[in-house]
């Protein structure tokens, strides 16, 4: 069977880190599977993960895995030297600027108009039918808050409010501490 390593070049802020947690669930709950892989955990995103008892484990190098997805918005052109761009199956960007397909030929390339990586993924969940966990809920609603946040100007999409009022509406007690 097949192993998939979910990842990503950027640093983990809550958002990055949210998507790349939630989107190893979701592959595991289509019965492949995968293993998340972190480095860079920003202090953000740790404080949010003790705040809500998640515990999380930093790794340091992508090994014999064939399959890579790529969760990200920047950094295509400085990949880790671990990650070869013809092992990567699959990426998710919310960078709609750049053109990935020539250089990434094996990939299955989804690029959303929208703040949040943490979006796509929720979205993903919802369009399968896939029950989210309490865990990626909370990490993908804090992702979402927090892109939005920091997103210049405070912007964001109609499908990012969206989401958020869909953890809302579905997990709102456990959401906030």
């Amino acid at each position: 069977m097949e192993e998939y390593v979910v990842t990503s070049n950027d640093s983990f802020n809550p958002d990055v880190f949210a998507a790349v947690y939630a989107y190893t669930e979701f592959i595991q709950k289509c019965e492949k599977r995968a293993v998340p892989h972190f480095t860079k955990i920003d202090n953000e995103t740790k404080n949010i993960c003790s705040l809500f008892n998640i515990d999380v484990k930093q790794d340091k190098a992508i090994k014999n895995f064939s399959d890579v997805i790529l969760i990200q918005n920047s950094n295509f052109d400085n990949l880790s030297k671990e990650i070869l761009k013809e092992n990567v199956t699959e990426i998710i960007t919310n960078n709609k600027n750049i053109e990935l397909s020539n250089e990434f030929s094996n990939a299955n390339i989804t690029q959303k108009d929208v703040v949040a990586l943490s979006t796509i993924v929720l979205n993903r969940f919802i369009d399968y039918s896939v029950i989210l966990s309490d865990n990626s809920a909370i990490l993908l609603y804090h992702g979402i808050d927090y892109a939005i946040k920091n997103s210049r100007e405070n912007i964001s999409s109609t499908e990012d409010v969206k989401a958020l009022e869909w953890l809302n509406i579905n997990y709102n007690k456990k959401l906030k501490k």
